[in-house]
Order: structure tokens, then sequence, then C-alpha cells
């Protein structure tokens, strides 16, 4: 990949989802794990059978594969060739109304009517640009039916840079993972450092931090009537200073 011109947190996505080494270091991610979610949010909103549903940054589909087996109309939208690839391989293997598009979430190819648009497990915020994260947002919302959902997901700041661990090591099917985090200004930046068997690697994860106020104020001055704060999967009210996550439930 050429470089020049091209910022970290561009970089960073573009390389590592496409890496076999993403998947395996995250493969404690599973359908239970994903479960723990989805449940929250049946708890939280209402969909009649069949809505339709955008999984934003969907990944290798772990949460579109559960709400279309269930018999949701799902999309799944996502920049990585080899997450989608694996999110249609599980898709080849059961019944499911699931859908995989390929594309960049800041010119994205839909003209809405969902019932539910979600960006979830800290999809969001991997730009540079602040008028980016935002616009990709205010677009998001817009994709919604007027009665639809928009879900965010992401890391609470104030709770992650209390409870930072700086570097821990990771044994995963053969391969030892050493990982560093660092806060640098207003992003979160994860070093992941492995040996393949053939050479030495690196990649980084880089995203930007923001507080429930900056995140509302934009959902609100984008049209949202109401916002609902929640700050783990269990439904816990979000607190700035206990909360693991901070998930916005925009209607």
């Amino acid at each position: 990949m050429n470089m020049e011109g091209v910022s970290l947190a561009t970089a960073w996505f573009e390389s590592w989802f496409e890496s076999e080494h993403y998947l395996n270091l995250y493969s404690h991610r599973d359908k239970t794990d994903a479960m723990q979610l989805i449940n929250f949010l049946r708890s939280e909103i209402s969909l009649a059978p069949g809505a339709r549903i955008l999984d934003l940054g969907c990944g290798p589909g772990r949460h579109s594969l559960i709400f279309a087996s269930e018999g949701f109309n799902v999309t799944g939208f996502d920049l990585s060739n080899r997450l989608l690839q694996t999110a249609s391989l599980e898709k080849s293997s059961e019944k499911s109304f699931l859908a995989l598009v390929r594309g960049d979430i800041r010119n994205m190819p839909f003209k809405g009517g969902f019932d539910l648009v979600m960006s979830i497990f800290t999809s969001w915020g991997y730009f540079t640009d602040d008028h980016e994260n935002f616009q990709v947002l205010r677009d998001a919302l817009a994709l919604r039916k007027d009665e639809g959902y928009f879900i965010l997901d992401v890391l609470n700041p104030a709770f992650l840079r209390e409870n930072l661990v700086p570097s821990d090591t990771i044994f995963r099917n053969g391969v030892t993972y050493d990982i560093s985090r660092e806060i640098e200004g207003d992003r979160v930046v994860k070093t992941i450092s492995f040996f393949d068997g053939v050479e030495f690697r690196v990649y980084k994860e880089s995203v930007r931090l923001y507080s429930a106020a900056e995140i509302t104020s934009v959902l609100k001055d984008a049209g949202a009537s109401k916002l609902t704060l929640y700050g783990d999967y269990n439904g816990t009210k979000f607190s700035s200073s206990s909360s693991p996550r901070l998930i916005c439930i925009a209607s």
C-alpha cells in the first residue's frame, strides 16, 4: 500500500481487518458473546417480524447472522473483503435473510427505510477528521424510518482512561500476540505485535474517543427526538465514571 498522504487511522483498518490474524486474535468473540448484546437490544427496542436492519461495520457478521436467522431482513455493510467473505461462509451454512454489501461508511449506497440502523462493538470513530466521524452519525440516523432506531455502541472515554490496561500477552492458536495500549490525545491506540512464522508483524488500532455529550449533541442536531444511554450490555444506566461502554439508543 502506498502510505504517502494516508493517515494512521485510515491505514490501520484497511490493513488490519484484511489480516487473518485479526480473526484469530478475536476468535473468542463468538455467537455466545454476540448474544449478550442482542438480548440487551431485544429488551430495549421493539421490532416487527421481518423488520429491516442495517449493521454498519458488520465485520464477520456475528450480530447480523443472529438477527437474520430470526427472520429479520438484514443488510451487513463493511469495507473489509476478508470479513465479508467470512460472514458469507457463515451465511451459506444456514438459511437466513442476510445481504452483504461492501463499501465505505462515508459513502453509504442506501436510500433509507430501515427499522434499525446499528453501529455496535466500537465500529465507529476510526477517522482522524471529526467532521467525517460525525457525518457518519448524521447519515446513519437519516437511514431510519420515522419510527426507527439508531444504536451506537462505543467505548466510554472516562472509564477507559482510568482503567486502561497498558499491556498484555495473548496466546491464540499457536500465535503469541504482544498487545500495548496508549491514550494519545483523544484517541486510544492499540499496538499488536507478533511473529507469524515467517516475519515479525505489527498492526495498530486507533479509535477516536468521544464523550456522551459530544455524541448526543450531534444526534439531537440531526433530528433524534429521544436518546437513552446505557453503560453495558446488561442495560445498566450510563455513568461516565463507572460504565465500560457508551451505548446510545436514538429514536
